[in-house]
């Protein structure tokens, strides 16, 4: 069974959230400080647990630093709400991979696709804006038609200026590059002598365009790349089929969380798949996201 770990400094709303747990007959591991909940860390990474870390909402921008995925909690939050996070997660049947914590670890990301629709393109905006994309692709599908995608294309940039790529025709993607998905179309990923490649396929029956669940719909193909999904606030339940589908080899799906969104839909759609492996918060997205892409 995955250990629960409880990293919050109120006395009182830690005792609710413990109260909570144990009748759910999961085990219990309370940090009171920042040096203890560092020692479970470690001991965990080397022995290969699987764990959740619940924070106190204060906590989360110090965890998000450190790229420790986390479920943020606060004082209103009730016992309901927590264990449907983590359910959410799926924690008792697969819990989330424990990864190295050490300070200078630094994975990057070879590809980072972001799906979005109502609500999510502020947040897509704050996640570029943060980033410096020099050796990772980052692809923008936003659900748009065609003739507004020319409109927000030159909205789209990183830390350093560097505007998005407009992809209306099969493209070879090259590193470094912000990548913006065509209006009113639809599109897939394959991995070709390895390289990574878009491929227009035309308009598809699906309600929404350009499609996550087309995009997504071979990620399983680019199996030699580390990539995140990242799927924020939208309408409908775009990317769900595919997520559910795939086997995502070599794949973190991060999530906003829904009730963080302004159209908890589509999150809490690809949530439900239990394949989401964090959620977010649209505040402490970027922070995160920014040290994977350098």
């Amino acid at each position: 069974m995955s250990k629960i770990l409880i990293y919050h400094k109120n006395a009182e709303f830690r005792g609710k959230i413990e109260a909570c747990l144990a009748q759910h007959s999961f085990t219990i591991v309370p940090c009171y400080s920042a040096a203890k909940l560092d020692f479970y860390l470690n001991k965990m990474a080397q022995n290969g647990e699987p764990f959740i870390l619940l924070a106190e909402e204060t906590h989360s921008d110090e965890l998000t630093r450190r790229r420790i995925a986390h479920i943020s909690l606060s004082e209103e939050t009730t016992s309901a709400e927590i264990i449907g996070k983590i359910n959410a997660l799926n924690i008792r049947s697969a819990g989330i991979k424990v990864q190295s914590f050490v300070e200078n670890d630094m994975e990057r990301y070879d590809l980072i696709v972001i799906g979005s629709s109502t609500g999510g393109l502020p947040v897509a905006k704050s996640i570029l804006k943060k980033m410096q994309v020099k050796n990772t692709i980052v692809i923008m599908c936003q659900h748009i038609d065609a003739e507004n995608t020319k409109v927000i294309l030159p909205t789209l940039s990183d830390s350093k200026g560097r505007k998005a790529i407009l992809i209306d025709a099969s493209t070879k993607l090259d590193l470094g590059n912000i990548y913006l998905l065509h209006g009113g179309s639809d599109y897939i990923l394959n991995e070709r002598y390895g390289s990574i490649y878009v491929n227009h396929i035309g308009l598809t029956s699906e309600f929404y365009h350009p499609s996550i669940n087309s995009l997504l719909s071979s990620v399983d193909s680019v199996a030699n790349k580390k990539i995140a999904i990242v799927i924020l606030s939208g309408l409908g339940s775009d990317g769900k089929q595919a997520i559910s589908q795939q086997k995502l080899f070599n794949v973190d799906l991060i999530v906003q969380d829904p009730g963080d969104a302004i159209a908890p839909g589509m999150p809490q759609s690809v949530i439900d798949t239990g394949k989401a492996t964090s959620i977010f918060k649209a505040k402490t997205l970027p922070d995160y996201l920014k040290d994977k892409v350098a």
